[in-house]
């Protein structure tokens, strides 16, 4: 296709998925060339290490490295320029994979072993977090890695608060939804909230409808509010939601909000948040996640702490598929990827891709042969719910990664707007299943029509449609056009009919 439509649709896709460009993401947060390459460096290093370990059991260097680098790629994480992060970060993954307490800390006695070969080597800082953390551990013994949340559970809390109003959506259902979506407000503030506190808190996720307030009705989830004392309604908040819980038979404490921070961040580790930066928000230990004491503390900002809650509300409300962008890795290609779905099916779901290319014509020999270029080589769209997108990582992370709104690891994922993709579409010529069938600008044109391409190499030009023809195997239609050139030239050619429309000057 024609140079400028495809550095043009680059361009134009960049511009609304807040990523500068493609090629150029250190800008975005992500480390220098210098700390890539040591980065790199650092964990070939360590798969040499532990390949050469002269072990007794050198197996469990080998599993547990691998656990580690797939947990980096999935999170697009560093060990540079300090590990501290990402080896607690890894050990409460660990944890919430349902991992034995006795098969953990050989795990984490490995990796600091090997990594301490790399610092002897001043490929790599030295730290103490390895032994910290396993003294924190064998200290704390099963107390500390025990769950009180099974997927189970989690499970049915979140189909609880999904549920459409009018099924299972009572009064307490709406407190336990807001608490989780506003960052684990506690339920007895939530319940003394006036119709005037509406512009503080989100309430975007459930049904409270300003014009209901007719009347006496002051407050905005109806608890009686009027006829109880400020303790009988802290009591009657908590005791609503606690039975709400025991009713569904979702495991909790006997305290509504220390039962809500478990399931928050619960939630917020499988949606990718940092483990610090959970224990920082909630500035306590969750009941059912003791394993969060090997965290340290940092102060989030007002911006981080309101993307943080943004982030977690989503893993409980209805969230739809959209599209977003993957890299591939160096030297890994998209059969890579097609093939490492393929390896996990049945495991992990494969979602739509789109890797648009362009089909060429080269000489072999006396022949011409067909061959695909990438519109955007390195670059894949895939479609997916924002929920999805982490646990997939953790297992294709060694092929790609996933653009996140300004780069950081702890920032959402980059969806790219619907009307952009379309008009990205469109510029390049190539198209997603799911993009609009009928051709763009009015009425369906018919042979001996003149028309105008509105995308594609041929974007601009005229020409007048001579067949119309249907491509099942494609699900799209075809229009055979003599293509007016310069000097009255004439090119026979076949455009997508989602490109073309009516030239309404003639």
């Amino acid at each position: 296709m024609d140079e400028n439509a495809r550095a043009g649709g680059r361009e134009l896709l960049c511009q609304n998925v807040a990523i500068t460009t493609f090629d150029a993401y250190t800008s975005a947060g992500h480390p220098t060339d210098n700390e890539d390459v040591g980065n790199e460096g650092l964990l070939k290093f360590l798969r040499f290490a532990s390949a050469q370990t002269n072990t007794k059991a050198p197996s469990t260097y080998t599993r547990a490295l691998d656990s580690f680098i797939a947990f980096l790629q999935g999170r697009n994480a560093t060990l540079l320029p300090g590990p501290k992060a990402a080896v607690t970060d890894w050990t409460v993954h660990l944890c919430l994979s349902r991992m034995s307490l006795k098969t953990a800390i050989p795990y984490i006695k490995a990796v600091g072993s090997l990594y301490n070969k790399a610092v002897k080597e001043g490929l790599a800082p030295s730290t103490d977090v390895f032994k910290t953390i396993m003294a924190e551990l064998r200290q704390g013994k099963d107390t500390i890695w025990a769950t009180g949340i099974t997927d189970a559970d989690f499970d049915r809390l979140k189909a609880l608060v999904k549920a459409p109003k009018g099924a299972s959506r009572d009064v307490a259902t709406e407190l336990l939804l807001f608490s989780l979506t506003n960052g684990c407000v506690p339920v007895e503030v939530a319940a003394t909230l006036k119709r005037d506190d509406i512009p503080a808190y989100d309430f975007s996720h459930i049904d409270i409808d300003p014009t209901q307030f007719k009347g006496n009705r002051k407050y905005l989830f109806a608890l009686d509010q009027s006829t109880l004392t400020p303790k009988q309604l802290t009591e009657k908040a908590g005791a609503v939601v606690t039975d709400l819980l025991e009713r569904h038979d979702i495991a909790h404490t006997a305290s509504a909000n220390i039962t809500i921070r478990s399931y928050w961040a619960h939630a917020a580790l499988l949606a990718g948040v940092s483990a610090t930066t959970v224990r920082s928000f909630l500035n306590t230990v969750p009941a059912y996640l003791p394993i969060l004491k090997i965290c340290g503390t940092k102060k989030l900002t007002d911006a981080q702490r309101v993307e943080t809650s943004a982030r977690v509300a989503r893993m409980f409300t209805p969230n739809p598929l959209r599209w977003y962008v993957m890299r591939l890795r160096p030297g890994k290609r998209f059969e890579h990827l097609t093939r490492k779905f393929d390896s996990l099916r049945g495991s992990l779901d494969r979602p739509e891709l789109f890797y648009p290319c362009d089909e060429l014509f080269q000489h072999s020999g006396n022949k011409l042969s067909p061959v695909k270029k990438p519109v955007i080589p390195e670059i894949v769209f895939f479609k997916s719910r924002e929920t999805e997108i982490y646990p997939m990582f953790q297992k294709i992370g060694d092929i790609a990664w996933c653009y996140r709104v300004n780069g950081a690891s702890s920032s959402a994922y980059a969806a790219i707007p619907q009307k952009a993709f379309e008009l990205f579409q469109k510029t390049i010529g190539h198209f997603s299943a799911d993009y609009e069938l009928a051709p763009i600008g009015g009425l369906r044109p018919a042979i001996g029509d003149r028309i105008v391409v509105l995308g594609g190499p041929f974007q601009n030009h005229e020409g007048i449609i001579d067949q119309i023809k249907a491509d099942p195997l494609n699900d799209r239609t075809i229009y055979r056009l003599n293509l007016l050139g310069e000097n009255g030239a004439k090119w026979d050619v076949g455009i997508d009919a989602r490109i073309i429309s009516k030239d309404n000057k003639n």
